[in-house]
């Protein structure tokens, strides 16, 4: 086939061609090179288009929710030309209706290995309300490591009937449950526990129960007549894996398996009976033996033979632990935060139990998740310090590199074997961090910058005087040196300086606010969470920079100056499929939960009526007045006209914030400002900038109202500094009233 691109895609090849016109794709991103399955589907121009864009795009949304590990997974969708377009990850695999052509009738082993998959992956579908509906061969991909993927799950898969041809409601026929041939739109999820019985008699006898027969005939038989015992054409089957079989193939759903997880069940006691019987015995006879012993040799041998016997038993059932993915760098993000999204992460793979087992240090933690049986997968999280992620991976010791700042140059450098980790898809914001500076409500003090802060707590200021306040000593209150509050405080704040030796150290955050709060004197640094009954202080990043308070909106804007990024990098040609898994997981909302939940803002799109500086125009004031301002602005690399990482993805994030029924029907308003530094082009520069962001949200399908480039006026920052130009080149978002 000739190549095409769509969208930001390559299309290199086809794969296959399903009955109801679905097109399967082989695909590269022309951005990062990354392939990716692409199933097109042609929707046609027929008054029914609306109706079948709305269910495509409901559909798709849905399945990129599905995040699992036997689930291949959603990246992308779109429309482009009439025709609908469903991303999916690329995995190398052999679809399991070629094997089973091949391979006739496959062994019990290898069956029940891949049937057992599927399972998971359609209990953690229907755990999320979805029905798969098309359970079949050849949506089951069976990867050379004997990892199972499940596809076909709505969207392409399962149009509505009346916009095609209907040959999609026959292609999966001989799967079908009979309450899904009567009435397909009243079933629920027994209705996939039939098809994996039909699935796996399939694969046992190497063909369908029935095969003689037009699809109508078919279809009618399954409605009408038990399935016939598949011991009729496996004789030497044994006759508990046949009950099993034949009770998911009953033609009442109350008769089946009432869940894929109570299926699951009866075929790991099938497989392990056999164990259990043996363990049992051997308990039966070793008792015997100890009795005897007991007799012979006194309390002290019987006691050695239960050691021994315990020890037997814990090898039998010992774990098997599998380390499947390392994380490394940041004490901000190492200490709560990945270990919470780790546990998370590991459910969503499948594990029914989690557990922290502590690592040779306080800084390293392995989260363990039981898998099944004894199987069970491991996450390593070693928190040594930003710098660590970037050795880590020129190591290769981690799959992720976890940092609290941007990867430097010379850091960039050193890895550029590996590829570009400053690009999209390497670099990753995965939320943000902010400190406030608290003192006790009586103080006068409302606002302070940053130099001054530096000051206070390096000790170069005994009394509040010496600041600008009343002549009362100052008591400082710090966290320890162990708290990532601390090391985020160190790195906005004191910078070179050293933290003064008079400062009252804190391992509970609580304690210390109660102490300041209790100190008229006192000053102190903490996380958002935990101002309480203390003041917070507005702070400026200079003197000449606009004082802002500390809150979730404020520092997800970037614009309050003490927030920082927080980061994950991730190889750009990674060995492990998992560490992008986990990434994906992380930025999706769910992981933005676990965020917040630890104390950090998340990447969740916010709306606020915030108070307009002083210097604002009144022109700017009346665009803006009565409407509501959203929490992300896009920003740029520095000196250039392309997008930061965390930009790029809040386009995507806007897009899905503005489908949400209370910010529906409202106005996209854009104003670009620039630094001081872009002289009399500021103005040009930051109209440039608006443009660039109004193309991007366009493409996208929301066509903004207002786009306004209002040049170097409301500096957040000092102009010309490096962090003056990251704060102050920025495109706002606002939204207009109803």
């Amino acid at each position: 086939m000739n190549r095409l691109i769509v969208n930001k895609y390559m299309l290199k090849q086809e794969v296959a061609t399903s009955d109801n016109g679905t097109v399967l794709y082989l695909a590269e991103d022309i951005a990062n090179g990354f392939s990716y399955f692409i199933k097109a589907f042609k929707g046609g121009e027929s008054n029914d288009a609306d109706k079948l864009r709305d269910y495509f795009y409901a559909e798709a949304k849905k399945l990129a929710h599905l995040n699992h590990r036997n689930i291949l997974q959603t990246i992308d969708f779109f429309e482009e030309g009439y025709t609908f377009y469903l991303v999916q990850e690329h995995v190398v695999s052999y679809r399991l209706d070629e094997i089973i052509k091949h391979h006739s009738g496959n062994k019990e082993l290898p069956t029940l290995h891949v049937i057992k998959q599927v399972l998971k992956a359609l209990s953690f579908a229907h755990s999320r309300g979805v029905i798969h509906r098309g359970v079949s061969a050849s949506n089951v991909f069976v990867a050379k490591n004997g990892l199972v993927k499940l596809d076909g799950f709505g969207a392409s898969s399962h149009m509505p009937i009346e916009t095609g041809t209907g040959a999609n409601f026959f292609a999966a026929a001989a799967y079908m449950s009979p309450e899904q041939i009567v009435n397909p739109k009243e079933i629920d999820h027994r209705s996939d526990v039939y098809s994996v019985g039909m699935l796996i008699y399939q694969m046992l006898t190497g063909a369908p129960p029935r095969e003689a027969g037009s699809t109508i005939i078919q279809l009618m038989r399954q409605m009408e007549e038990d399935i016939p015992d598949i011991r009729g054409k496996l004789p030497g089957i044994d006759p508990d894996l046949a009950e099993i079989i034949h009770r998911a193939l009953s033609r009442s759903p109350d008769q089946r398996f009432q869940s894929c997880d109570e299926f699951l069940a009866a075929l790991e006691r099938y497989q392990h009976r056999d164990d259990f019987a043996r363990a049992e015995q051997q308990k039966m006879t070793e008792a015997k033996q100890r009795r005897r012993k007991f007799a012979a040799r006194g309390v002290f041998a019987a006691a050695m033979l239960a050691v021994l016997t315990w020890g037997a038993w814990y090898q039998f059932f010992a774990e098997r632990i599998e380390t499947v993915l390392r994380l490394q760098g940041s004490n901000t993000i190492g200490a709560k935060l990945a270990p919470a999204l780790a546990e998370e992460f590991l459910k969503r793979k499948g594990a029914h139990k989690t557990r922290r087992e502590a690592g040779a240090n306080e800084e390293e933690v392995r989260i363990v998740g039981s898998m099944g049986g004894t199987r069970a997968w491991a996450v390593e999280v070693k928190s040594h310090g930003s710098a660590t992620a970037f050795e880590g991976l020129e190591k290769a010791q981690c799959d992720i590199g976890m940092a609290s700042r941007s990867i430097k140059k010379e850091e960039a450098d050193k890895l550029s074997v590996l590829g570009d980790f400053t690009q999209y898809g390497s670099e990753h914001v995965i939320g943000l961090d902010g400190l406030a500076v608290i003192v006790n409500v009586a103080n006068p003090l409302s606002t302070v910058d940053k130099d001054t802060l530096a000051r206070i707590f390096a000790g170069e200021a005994g009394s509040w005087k010496d600041v600008g306040g009343n002549d009362k000593a100052i008591g400082l209150y710090a966290r320890d040196d162990k708290s990532g509050t601390y090391d985020t405080f160190k790195s906005l704040v004191l910078d070179k300086k050293k933290l003064s030796g008079n400062a009252k150290r804190y391992e509970d955050s609580n304690k210390l606010s109660a102490d300041v709060a209790g100190d008229p004197g006192g000053i102190g640094f903490i996380g958002l969470p935990y101002i309480k009954s203390s003041k917070a202080l507005a702070i400026s990043a200079s003197a000449a920079g606009s004082a802002i308070y500390p809150n979730a909106f404020t520092v997800a804007q970037e614009e309050y100056p003490l927030s920082r990024r927080l980061y994950m990098y991730v190889p750009p040609k990674t060995g492990n499929p998992l560490a992008r898994d986990f990434i994906e997981f992380v930025l999706s909302d769910d992981g933005q939960e676990i965020a917040e939940k630890n104390g950090f803002v998340s990447l969740k799109v916010r709306t606020e009526t915030p108070v307009l500086p002083d210097n604002a125009p009144t022109e700017f004031r009346t665009m803006v007045d009565g409407a509501e301002r959203l929490s992300l602005s896009f920003r740029f690399r520095p000196d250039t006209l392309s997008f930061d990482n965390r930009s790029r993805r809040d386009f995507d994030r806007l897009i899905h914030a503005l489908d949400r029924k209370e910010l529906q029907g409202r106005k996209v308003m854009l104003f670009g400002f620039s630094d001081v530094s872009e002289g009399r082009k500021s103005k040009e520069v930051a109209e440039q900038w608006t443009k660039l962001v109004a193309g991007e949200l366009t493409a996208r399908g929301v066509k903004p109202a207002v786009e306004m480039g209002m040049g170097s006026i409301m500096q957040l920052a000092e102009g010309g500094t490096r962090v003056g130009k990251l704060r102050n080149n920025r495109v706002e978002v606002w939204l207009s009233r109803r």
